[in-house]
């Protein structure tokens, strides 16, 4: 994984600023913002088909909806194993909250414990087969892509790149978080145009995860 290159590719656009701008305002748009995540996946196809740049048009609005709403349907299906898992956990905790003596049992709040912890197991599980099929689908076009049987015979082949995203994202989220902290949340103004720019590079990322998970060949160094 060249974790600097997905970093840094969105500035060799000469319309990047334009293009980002346009992004950044879609993306702040409830329903609208679909636009936005289709038009990241159409980079990470792009790059897939060694197109790294220019950034892709702001002309298909139509299709990257489309995309964009079909990839939020995705990720919502896998990410069903977690909730069926966790919604009758919850169950003596919200029963203990609306009990008369407001006083939990000691089975709720065992509960209560072990609901934080399962939760972070299974996003952690969960989240490379999330970005596996949202990228298969993003390459393809294909809702079956997405579905378990492919999906999870690419995470299983090489499961490694997909993690390496999953520390990368927290680390630089530990960053904007303890920069919002010392600039006393006004640095959180900044957060508004990089998120887009992140979800940029995130899936260029996803693209090389791709390409080492298939066992395909890495990504040419110039495609510009």
């Amino acid at each position: 994984m060249d974790l600097k290159r997905g970093l840094t590719f969105v500035t060799r656009d000469p319309e990047w600023l334009v293009k980002l701008l346009i992004g950044t305002v879609i993306s702040l748009i409830p329903i609208v913002n679909f636009i936005a995540i289709g038009y990241a996946m159409d980079v990470t196809r792009n790059v897939n088909n060694e197109r790294e740049t220019p950034l892709p048009e702001w002309n298909e609005f139509g299709s990257q909806f489309i995309r964009g709403l079909l990839a939020a349907i995705i990720q919502f299906i896998w990410s069903l194993p977690l909730l069926v898992l966790l919604c009758p956990l919850m169950i003596p905790i919200i029963s203990a909250a609306n009990s008369e003596s407001g006083d939990p049992s000691g089975g709720a709040a065992l509960v209560a414990i072990c609901v934080p912890i399962l939760l972070l197991v299974g996003v952690v599980v969960l989240t490379p087969f999330i970005m596996a099929a949202t990228t298969r689908f993003a390459i393809t076009n294909q809702f079956s892509e997405a579905m378990p049987g492919p999906v999870i015979r690419e995470v299983r082949s090489n499961f490694k790149p997909w993690y390496v995203i999953v520390a990368a994202s927290i680390g630089i989220g530990l960053v904007a978080a303890a920069f919002s902290f010392c600039t006393l949340g006004f640095g959180s103004i900044l957060f508004i145009p990089l998120s887009f720019y992140m979800q940029l590079v995130v899936a260029h990322w996803y693209a090389q995860a791709h390409r080492q998970s298939t066992g395909g060949a890495p990504i040419p160094p110039s495609m510009v």
